[in-house]
This record gives C-alpha cells, structure tokens and sequence, in this order.
C-alpha cells in the first residue's frame, strides 16, 4: 500500500476499530504470514465488548481518556513498531508477537470491575491498576489456547513495561522479557500522545484525576502547562535510549507508506508546538483553541 498522507489521522480512518484492526491484521500479516490473525481478532472483540461492558461478568467504562479508541489505536502502534523492527532484521516468535499485540490491547484492563467488585475504582493507586490488569489477564489467557502457556510472562512484561526505564530494563534476567515490555510501553505511549484528539483528551483526563481526588494538578490549566515539558521528556526519550524504537517506526512509514520519518513523533511536535503556542500566547483563554471534537468509542 502506497500513500501521499504524511499525517498519522489521515492513513486509514483512527475512529473506525474495524479499520483500525484490519490495518494491522495486514502488518502482522506481512511480519508472519503465517500467524493466525483469527485468534488475534477474537482478543480485540473481546477487548471491544470490555469497554462498551458488555464482556460478560464486568462493567463497562464510562473514561473519555481511557476508552476503546485510544486502546486500539495503542494497538496498532504496537503492530508498526513490530513491522519496522522486522524490517531491520528482527525475527519474532508468534507467542512473541501475542503477548506484545495483546498486551497492548488489554493494558486498561485494571480499570475495569467484575459485576460482584464492591470496589471504588477512584480510591485505587496506579500500582492497584496495574496489578489488576496483570490479574485479568491471566485468567483471560487460561480460556485461550493459543496463549494459556504465557501467563508468567504477561505478568513480567507488563510490570516491566509499566514503568519502563532503561536502567529497569537491562536489569531483566530474562531477556525474552526485555523486548516485548520495551515495545509495549512505547507502543502505549506513542498511541496515545500521537492521538489527533490528545490534547482535548487531557482534559477529560484532568477531571478524572479529580473525581478520584488524586492531587496531582490544580487546575486544567496546570494539567496543560505540565503537559508540554512531559511531552518533551518523551520526544527526547525516542531520540536516546528508545532511539531503536524512533528508527523501526521509519522503516515501517517507508515501506507501508512511502513516507520519510517517523510520523509518530512528527505528530507529537506538532502537538507540543501547538500546545506551546496556546500556553504562552493564549493561556486565558486556552480552552477555546481546543476545539476538536473527540470521537466516541
């Protein structure tokens, strides 16, 4: 497939899940010819009918920041980074390339509670979140035969990946795990801050923070502001100790797309500038130049 677009929104259409999976059904489909993308689909419907709670036994979700959208759109960042890394050589297992496409599928799956849970999700710390999606997914795993064997090593990639660092990462003992957590933390990343809708999704997630009083910003403003220097720690990041990551996604817009760099990070400057320019120009009125409207899904 050969394409002019060089912006992210613009390849395949981001608020159509079914567009979005078929996108990268064809990657993986390139990187493993023979990979049984039936298996993957039934994840992803699953992980659809989680969020709209109609999975059976648990709520759905009612996030604007965590919602399917966002999740899928993790999911094929997980894919094209998959796809460029094989292109510069890279060879993966399919339980390799399982564990890193459904695990980014499922990262949010701690925000959701079993119909029986007489828990407050607000009252909950990010470790609880974490250990709880580690928690669904093992049993979700045992009811897949294709991944039942990868339990314990769902659980190191993810509580690898969760707050991934290079100095955490290279302290892996296992070096299966190394790869899979690095990809799926920075197939979450990129997912999410190279988002169209990202900013306006920011402050959906500021009025998260505080419906479960978690003190972390005054204000949407403040949410905002800080929001530009952590969005420049991540463009540095790419271009350091994640600068492999940075150079398999251009492999892969090359290729697929016919595109020079890394759209990823082409879409996050664009953003940090834009965000710049509104915060030093414009802060009073700030909300008025977040305009889009951001899809539901």
């Amino acid at each position: 497939m050969r394409s002019r677009k060089n912006q992210l929104s613009e390849i395949i259409n981001m608020k159509d899940p079914q567009a979005i999976f078929a996108e990268a059904q064809q990657i993986i489909t390139a990187i493993a010819p023979d990979y049984n993308g039936a298996h993957l689909k039934s994840v992803f419907h699953d992980v659809e009918k989680l969020f709209r709670g109609e999975y059976s036994g648990y709520r759905g979700s009612s996030s604007r920041y965590h919602d399917f959208l966002s999740t899928a759109g993790c999911f094929l960042s997980a894919a094209r980074i998959l796809h460029g890394a094989a292109l510069a050589g890279n060879k993966y297992s399919a339980e390799e390339i399982g564990i890193i496409l459904v695990g980014s599928l499922m990262n949010d799956a701690g925000f959701f509670l079993h119909e029986k849970d007489k828990l407050e999700l607000n009252k909950l710390s990010t470790d609880d979140y974490i250990k709880r999606t580690v928690k669904f997914i093992k049993l979700y795993v045992k009811g897949k035969p294709f991944l039942h064997n990868s339990g314990k090593k769902f659980e190191k990639i993810l509580l690898s990946s969760a707050e991934y660092s290079k100095d955490e990462v290279t302290k892996l003992s296992d070096t299966f795990a190394e790869m899979p957590a690095k990809v799926l933390y920075a197939a979450n990343l990129l997912g999410r801050l190279a988002d169209r809708y990202y900013l306006e999704r920011l402050i959906f997630l500021y009025h998260e923070f505080k419906k479960a009083n978690i003190a972390c910003f005054n204000s949407e403003k403040d949410l905002l502001i800080h929001a530009v220097d952590y969005y420049e720690s991540v463009r540095q990041k790419l271009y350091t100790d994640m600068k492999d990551i940075n150079h398999y996604l251009e492999n892969h817009f090359r290729q697929r797309c016919g595109i020079e760099g890394n759209l990823y990070l082409m879409s996050i400057e664009k953003s940090i500038n834009y965000l710049t320019l509104i915060m030093n120009n414009y802060e009073k009125e700030f909300n008025s130049y977040l305009r889009r409207h951001v899809p539901t899904g």
